[in-house]
Order: structure tokens, then C-alpha cells, then sequence
């Protein structure tokens, strides 16, 4: 399945297309990728929460 591309205009349909390409991504992993999975996004996450206050854009 490829990821969904979005528009600005973020629908429920939006969403659903999202729930299902994450289920179908990540239907197979183990506990342990998951685990892993989920942190590398939150890395990810907060390494761009980290350069936008640096650019002064998020407080």
C-alpha cells in the first residue's frame, strides 16, 4: 500500500486512509518493532518540535 498524500484540506476520508495504511504497514511487526517504530517517530517528532523553536516558530 502507498502512503496517502494529503491536502491542506484534512478530511475524516483523510483519516481513514491513514489508520489504514499505518495497519496494513505495521500488521506483520513483532511488539519489539512496534516499540521501535513508534519511538523512531517520536524521535523524529521532537527533533522538529526542536528546530522550529529554534526558528521561533513554536513556544
Amino acid at each position: 500500500m502507498e502512503k496517502p498524500i494529503f491536502n491542506d484540506s484534512f478530511s475524516v476520508e483523510d483519516i481513514r486512509k491513514l489508520r489504514d495504511y499505518n495497519y496494513e504497514r505495521t500488521k506483520d511487526f513483532t511488539a519489539d518493532e512496534i516499540i521501535k517504530d513508534i519511538r523512531e517517530k517520536a524521535a523524529n517528532g521532537i527533533a522538529r518540535l526542536e528546530e522550529l523553536r529554534k526558528e521561533k516558530k513554536v513556544v
